[in-house]
């Protein structure tokens, strides 16, 4: 049982298989950039993004006339239609003693064209989208300044398209939005859009020998400046593909950790003797006696003093073949039985 922290055992996992942890940054890069690039091998590789981002700028044009409504407090035209009595229209009511008191209701003349008519301009500004992106106003574009990869759209930014119905916009506004590969494509062709629009409308009128007090004017209100990146390759695919080899990796590390035991290092045992074989040490070895024959040496010394020789003892003799050891006794004679000698006597000799 062990009393590490699981990060502790995750990190000594990782020291211990460090092969594992190597391979799995190794593979955790290889999956971040095939998520995110697309590799083209060769020296060197060549990576490019999967997806490609576009760019997107805008424009706003404003659709008016030469007198222009929204100076003036006032009806321009100076025409107003008087709707007799009634309740409709513009009316002033009092209710001082309980009844209502109308005065006479009027409106304003929407006949008398473009000038102070903003309803006729907001129904212009709904009608001139399609206008903007059409084939003649792109040729012309091409033509004053060059043909550039992208797409145009033009709507009224006010208009509504929903589950109701379409909702014509309320204001006389034209929204220009250029697309294209880089920012300054996308900037080029939203600006390059507007001029080519207002050039084409104003040589229709002219065509078309509209009275110039009559004219619609179309305004570029701001210009386009900078483009905003969309779509594109984003990193996080790659990042949590990274991630997930990694948490692979770490795991494997932690499971061989656990399931291969370490190898415990080996301590030299030392034998210790039992307790009937243990001895006391001693300083100095001690030597068995020397025994010397000194019993057998006096005797020959006294011998010879004395002037008496005695014959040795004869050593014993070796064995015969009989199969005893040398040194043994001899073996013994079997006893018989025989009649003992009598020595002669000397009368029978007589």
């Amino acid at each position: 049982m062990t009393s590490d922290t699981p990060l502790q055992q995750l990190l000594r996992a990782l020291v211990r298989f460090w092969w594992v942890a190597l391979l799995g940054i190794v593979l955790a890069g290889l999956a971040f950039t095939f998520a995110t690039y697309t590799v083209k091998l060769g020296l060197p590789p060549k990576l490019t993004a999967r997806t490609q981002p576009t760019y997107s700028a805008s424009t706003q044009m404003l659709v008016t006339s030469k007198r222009d409504p929204n100076l003036s407090a006032s009806n321009v035209n100076a025409k107003v239609i008087p709707l007799g009595e009634g309740t409709s229209g513009t009316a002033a009511t009092s209710t001082t003693t309980g009844t209502a008191a109308t005065g006479p209701t009027y409106t304003y003349d929407s006949s008398g064209g473009a000038d102070g008519d903003l309803q006729r301009l907001d129904e212009i500004a709904n009608n001139l989208p399609p206008r903007v992106t059409s084939d003649p106003v792109v040729k012309l574009r091409n033509q004053m300044f060059g043909r550039i990869n992208g797409t145009v759209t033009a709507v009224n930014p006010y208009a509504f398209s929903g589950a109701g119905g379409f909702r014509s916009g309320p204001l006389p506004y034209i929204q220009i939005n250029g697309t294209a590969d880089s920012p300054q494509d996308a900037v080029a062709i939203t600006n390059q859009t507007a001029v080519a629009f207002k050039k084409w409308f104003e040589a229709r009128q002219v065509v078309n020998k509209i009275p110039t007090a009559n004219r619609v004017v179309v305004e570029q209100v701001n210009s386009a400046d900078h483009a905003s990146a969309n779509g594109g390759t984003k990193p996080l695919l790659g990042v949590a593909a990274a991630l997930l080899v990694l948490l692979g990796g770490s795991g494997l590390a932690l499971a061989l950790d656990r399931l291969i035991p370490r190898r415990r290092p080996r301590v030299a045992r030392v034998a210790v003797p039992a307790a009937s074989e243990r001895t006391l040490p001693t300083s100095e070895p001690v030597m068995p006696a020397l025994e010397v024959p000194t019993m057998t040496l006096g005797a020959h010394i006294e011998d010879v003093v004395t002037g008496e020789t005695t014959k040795r003892a004869p050593r014993p003799r070796k064995q015969a073949s009989n199969g005893t050891s040398n040194g043994s006794a001899p073996r013994r004679r079997r006893a018989t039985t025989s009649t003992p000698r009598v020595a002669p006597n000397t009368e029978d000799a007589g």
